[in-house]
C-alpha cells in the first residue's frame, strides 16, 4: 500500500511539472465578482459577452494557463450571490451552488483580428468554492498575444443552459 501511495505521488508530481513546464503562463492572481452596476455598458462586454446584471462576491480566486500546453488551473473561493429575492429560499450572501465554466478569450482588444472565447470543461461550485482543471486547444492567436488575454467566469442558468453574460473575471495578471 505505501509503494502504490508513493507511486502515485511520484506520478502526480511527473503529471503536474510536466503540464507547467514549457512556457509562457499567464496567471491571473485575482478572480473579481461582477458588480453588475453598468451591465450592457460597451466598456464591460468582452467578445459579444455582457456582464451579468446580477452581482457577485468572490473572496479570493486563481487562474492560470499555460500557453503551450494549453493546460488550466482554476480556483476560486467563496463566491456569494449578492442578489436578493424576497419570498423564495434566495438571501443576499448565499453561497453559489452551481454549474460553472472558465472562458479564455484570445484577442480581447480585438486589435489583432476577431477575439476567440475559448470554454473550459464544465465545474460545479459547491458552497460557493471550486477547483478545476484540465487542458485547453488553444489557438495561435492566444499564444501569439498573452497579454491580450481575458478570463471570464460563466455561471450556468438553472435550466443548465449558459446564456451570454459572464459573473467575475480575472485580474492582476502576469505572464511568466
Amino acid at each position: 500500500m505505501r509503494r502504490m501511495l508513493i507511486g502515485l505521488a511520484v506520478g502526480l508530481l511527473t503529471f503536474t511539472s510536466s503540464a507547467w513546464a514549457g512556457g509562457p503562463i499567464v496567471i491571473w492572481d485575482q478572480v473579481v465578482g461582477n458588480t453588475g452596476s453598468e451591465s450592457d455598458s460597451p466598456n464591460l462586454i468582452v467578445a459579444g459577452i455582457l456582464a451579468s446584471p446580477r452581482w457577485f462576491f468572490v473572496s479570493r480566486g486563481r487562474v492560470m494557463l499555460n500557453l503551450e500546453t494549453g493546460f488550466v488551473s482554476i480556483k476560486i473561493d467563496g463566491v456569494s450571490d449578492a442578489y436578493h429575492m424576497t419570498g423564495v429560499d434566495h438571501v443576499l450572501g448565499t453561497s453559489i451552488n452551481a454549474p460553472a465554466r472558465g472562458l479564455i478569450v484570445c484577442n480581447a482588444s480585438e486589435r489583432y483580428g476577431t477575439p476567440t472565447v475559448i470554454p473550459t470543461g464544465e465545474f460545479v461550485f459547491a458552497d460557493g468554492d471550486v477547483s478545476y482543471s484540465g487542458v485547453l486547444a488553444l489557438t495561435d492567436d492566444c499564444r501569439q498575444h498573452p497579454k491580450d488575454l481575458v478570463f471570464l467566469l460563466q455561471l450556468a442558468h438553472a435550466n443548465g443552459t449558459y446564456g451570454i453574460a459572464w459573473h467575475a473575471f480575472g485580474a492582476d495578471r502576469h505572464i511568466r
